[in-house]
């Protein structure tokens, strides 16, 4: 079941915070489960996207930023390949045709794992645009898709951004519904539907991951009634 049904139509979004057309705010932990890692509406990306639709230079053709996007790979991952796809089904797709590799989610912040093959969750919603990271000594089929201009420029960005650190980390206490590690909140709890838990804080206007095996996420420099709002919730659950 798609739990995101039951969030009311949002109207903007503005750092962490969600509002819909009630009048409403809602803390969002959800964060496109690490695409709005940094908040919503990240500073001057939307305004260099702009500038390029009024280019009209918006297609597969090459333009700077496609330029721009292979260096900032290179300087970022230079012991690895790093292949651009479209869209995360295009990706899908190519990994359909190597069942054998053994691919991992790296998240912002966390540790890289050691899989062979990593999909990092950029901090970038404004493309469609992702990537796949592939150790140099794992044999693949040639490849090579092209990606607009645009998607260049929230892939600069969602590298730029990925590899950013936190001001603050704030730890909620124990309890049992997730372990926590970082701003990453991964669901443990065996007694709750989390459809019950997921209804509940959205009640209570907190937006949580939408799936229970995607973690939700502590906005950077979460404030003190927010944790407390937070903490409110999580006691019913005790």
């Amino acid at each position: 079941m798609d739990l995101l049904q039951y969030v009311p139509d949002i109207k903007r979004c503005r750092e962490y915070k969600l509002y819909p057309y009630d009048g409403s705010v809602i803390l969002d932990l959800n964060l496109l489960g690490g695409a709005a890692y940094w908040g919503h509406r990240p500073k001057n990306l939307g305004t260099k996207i702009k500038n390029q639709i009024s280019t009209g230079a918006v297609s597969f053709l090459p333009t700077k930023w496609h330029k721009h996007l292979k260096k900032h790979l290179k300087r970022k991952f230079p012991e690895d390949r790093v292949l651009c796809f479209s869209s995360k089904a295009q990706m899908e797709l190519f990994l359909s045709k190597h069942h054998d590799l053994d691919v991992g989610v790296w998240r912002t912040e966390l540790s890289r794992p050691s899989n062979k093959a990593l999909t990092p969750v950029l901090p970038q919603n404004l493309s469609s645009a992702c990537l796949l990271i592939v150790s140099t000594d794992i044999p693949l089929m040639d490849f090579e898709e092209d990606i607009t201009s645009l998607d260049a420029i929230a892939l600069i960005r969602g590298i730029e951004d990925f590899f950013k650190v936190s001001q603050g980390l704030v730890s909620l206490p124990a309890n049992s519904l997730w372990t926590q590690q970082g701003r990453y909140l991964t669901y443990i709890n065996k007694e709750h539907h989390y459809k019950d838990v997921f209804q509940k804080f959205l009640d209570n206007n907190i937006l949580l991951s939408h799936r229970a095996d995607v973690p939700s996420i502590l906005p950077d420099l979460i404030i003190s009634s927010e944790l407390h709002r937070i903490n409110k919730v999580m006691v019913e659950f005790r």
